[in-house]
Formats: C-alpha cells, structure tokens, sequence
C-alpha cells in the first residue's frame, strides 16, 4: 500500500515499490504513480492468468473473458494475451488439438460435435477444422456402440438399435455412422461368441 501526502492510498506491491526505488517521504510526480499502478496491474494481471493456466490448457477468449471477469482494465488483457502468445503459453491450435485428443479419449463425440464445442470456447472455424480433420468417427462409433453392446447386452439387434443408436446420435454422429457402427459392432459381438 502506497500512501500519498494528499491522502490517497494505492495498491501496489512491495515488489513494485522497489522496482521503482521509492522510499517513504520520497517525492513522487503523478506520472510515476500512475505508472506504478500500470506496473502493478501487469503483474496482477500476468498472475492472474498463470493461474488460469496452471489449472489447464485454455483458448484465448477463455483467459480474455475470465480475466475480465476479474476487472482488470481492457488494455491490461490485451497486453497480457500477447505476452502469453509470444512465449507461446497461448496458443488456440494447440489448445485445440490437446481437447479434442482429450475428447476423444474420455468422451467420444463426433467432429461436428467437437467443432462445436471448440467454436464455444472462442476457437476459429479454420483452427476448430484442422484439430478435428482425423478424426475417425466410424472408429469412434464403433468404440463406443461396442461398449453399449457389452453394457446392455441385448438378444436382438433391434433391441441394440434401439438403444444404442440414440446414444451415438446424442454424441453427435450422423445416421450412416451411427448404422455402420451399430453393424459392426453387432457382427464382430456375434462372430467372437
């Protein structure tokens, strides 16, 4: 806390204060406190979003819209996205990449799904495309309406249609993959038994 002889109290750090080489009774121009309290939102801001980060991986309006969340002046953000980009602890294809990897790993869905999940968090189209473009829906489906064929167990494929393929359609595949998979998983069941 630094206090003026006018009376007005700033929030800075210690850190900031001895950056500047202030001392108490030391002679301040309002250019240099206002550069203080600029210094210190940096910092603040900087700190801010490391702690976003540490938490995980994070696109760029998900770090812009929490930190404004917090308050922080709207120049203050933009300087401090910038600064994660350049050191490259931002990077919305990146970001995209490892969601959609764990995505599909822990909750398959579909690429149109995913696209729509990354367009949510502020990633681009183009960016939202080239992460999903290897995706192997079929493959996917399949995974998935094996693990419904082992959990339901049904006598009949209509039975495994039935309850199956609204679970592929609700994680976003379309009707030919969700049919082939359903196929292919009912084939490779029947032909290990």
């Amino acid at each position: 806390m630094l206090v003026l002889s006018d009376g007005r109290e700033i929030e800075v750090s210690a850190a900031t204060v001895d950056e500047a080489g202030l001392s108490e009774g030391m002679a301040a121009a309002e250019q240099k406190i206002k550069e203080l309290g600029a210094t210190d939102d940096a910092e603040a801001i900087h700190a801010a979003a490391l702690r976003l980060l540490r938490v995980r991986a994070r696109s760029e309006r998900d770090i812009r819209t929490r930190l404004r969340q917090k308050d922080f002046p709207a120049e203050g953000i933009e300087a401090e996205i910038t600064r994660l980009r350049n050191v490259g602890l931002l990077d919305d294809a990146a970001f995209a990449e490892a969601f959609v990897e764990e995505r599909t790993r822990r909750s398959p869905r579909s690429a149109r799904m995913l696209r729509q999940e990354l367009s949510v968090r502020g990633v681009s189209p183009g960016i939202a495309g080239s992460s999903t473009a290897d995706v192997d829906e079929l493959a996917l489906a399949t995974d998935i309406a094996r693990s419904q064929l082992r959990k339901r167990q049904p006598s009949t494929y209509d039975q495994f249609i039935e309850k199956a393929g609204p679970f592929l359609t609700r994680r976003g595949f379309g009707y030919e993959v969700a049919k082939g998979a359903l196929r292919r998983a009912w084939d490779d069941a029947r032909s290990e038994s």
